[in-house]
């Protein structure tokens, strides 16, 4: 069977784990074809295997008029009881006021060349990954071809606004829909309502866990001073939600305390210069080191480097950047919300605190810095908690059975949506 994948920008240096889930189920020998609804930039595909992946990609925008009539005239002429229908869709899960009614109509215009490049290319169904404007054209460009559909729902994106993206009529319309974490298939079922329960499946994100070694979790000879400190790292785009200015002032108040931190973040984002100034105001400027994005072929390097990974989000559903930590035995202090908890367990695997707290964030860090023994320990129970249940193989294996299930029904055995269990290869059964 040949599925199709579409994401609002593919590939993307912050969504590393499309591309992860994507060759995973390649090697179970599925073909998945990839679109995008914008091309990335140079400044968004790092590695050479991104660069591969944009080349084999198909991008909506920018599309020319003649183009665009070109679409709409066969689909009209073609299936016009399936255009009308269509164009109504759109309209009815366009986002609220005038502007909103634009948006469905440029969203009606770009489904019709997905749709056509989906028919040309004989896609048995289509997912797209979160509920933004890719899932708004797969739920579009379905209704043109009669093709299946489905969704992965990640995290705030997602659940922040449900009114606005429409989040219950595409659950409804969807044949299934996946969520990374238990927290997100518990929102995903408030906002579609128990009746749409059994298809909402649970599908964690995963690593091959191959390319993503043990490490020593401590190497450090003594105790920390000014010209070795405790490294602090972490990884996000620095935009508000990922609560960035809060690891600030947590390194301010360690600083207060004489101890000898200091913490690299990467990422790039909106509040790139506001952080600049935050760090200054707290004078830490010389304790922080802003080094952008980084590519997946230089990320480990740099989590090695580390003594302690924090993520101090708002907002999340469960962070991929905290599997990799994990994964590479780096001792974890982590926000308690979303989906959090249901990877790091406080005390046994690492340290949870009250989101928005520097004073939290700043004991929890403490407590690490002082207790190398305690490092070892949750750095240790950190990548076990991975391996018990991040195995990207499983993820994939979970994916080609739902696919499987929709198109080849009889092939698949069914299984619990809620359920964290491997599952059979399905590959053999698509073909």
């Amino acid at each position: 069977m040949t599925i199709a994948y579409i994401t609002s920008r593919y590939p993307y240096v912050s969504h590393t784990f499309i591309l992860r889930e994507i060759q995973a189920l390649r090697a179970l020998g599925l073909d998945i074809c990839t679109f995008s609804v914008r091309r990335p930039d140079d400044r968004e595909v790092l590695t050479e295997l991104e660069k591969n992946e944009r080349a084999q990609t198909s991008y909506i925008l920018p599309a020319g008029p003649l183009k665009l009539l070109a679409a709409h005239t066969r689909w009209l002429v073609q299936h016009p009881f399936r255009y009308l229908s269509a164009l109504m869709l759109a309209l009815h899960i366009r986002p609220p006021g005038v502007r909103g009614l634009l948006w469905g109509v440029f969203y009606f215009a770009e489904a019709a060349l997905l749709a056509g490049e989906l028919r040309s290319r004989r896609v048995d169904h289509l997912h797209a990954h979160f509920a933004n404007v890719a899932a708004s054209l797969a739920m579009i460009a379905a209704k043109l071809t009669g093709t299946s559909w489905s969704m992965t729902l990640h995290g705030q994106a997602d659940f922040g606004c449900p009114s606005e993206t429409r989040l219950a009529q595409k659950i409804h319309s969807a044949r299934f829909v996946c969520c990374v974490c238990g927290y997100g298939r518990e929102q995903a079922i408030h906002a579609a309502g128990q009746q749409d329960a059994d298809k909402i499946h649970l599908v964690s994100c995963g690593l091959d866990l191959g390319a993503f070694p043990a490490t020593t979790c401590d190497n450090r000879q003594g105790r920390p001073t000014d010209q070795r400190p405790i490294e602090l790292l972490t990884v996000g785009r620095l935009s508000p939600e990922k609560g960035h200015e809060f690891l600030l002032e947590a390194l301010a108040t360690l600083r207060r305390r004489n101890l000898p931190v200091t913490c690299t973040f990467i990422g790039d984002g909106p509040q790139h210069q506001f952080l600049r100034h935050r760090a200054a105001q707290l004078g830490v400027t010389s304790h922080v080191h802003f080094v952008g994005s980084v590519g997946q072929d230089r990320i480990q390097d740099l989590y090695r480097r580390a003594d302690i990974f924090v993520l101090p989000s708002l907002a999340e559903g469960l962070p991929v950047v905290l599997l990799e930590a994990m994964a590479l035995q780096r001792p974890v202090v982590a926000s308690r919300i979303a989906g959090i908890p249901e990877l790091v367990q406080d005390g046994v695997n690492g340290l949870l605190v009250a989101p928005a707290r520097s004073d939290q964030l700043a004991d929890a860090i403490e407590r690490l810095v002082r207790d190398p023994h305690l490092r070892q320990h949750v750095s240790a129970a950190a990548r076990q908690a991975v391996l018990d249940r991040h195995d990207i193989r499983i993820s994939a294996d979970r994916m080609a059975r739902l696919f499987a299930a929709v198109v080849s029904p009889l092939a698949a055995v069914s299984s619990s949506p809620a359920s964290g269990e491997p599952v059979a290869n399905a590959a053999k059964h698509a073909s």
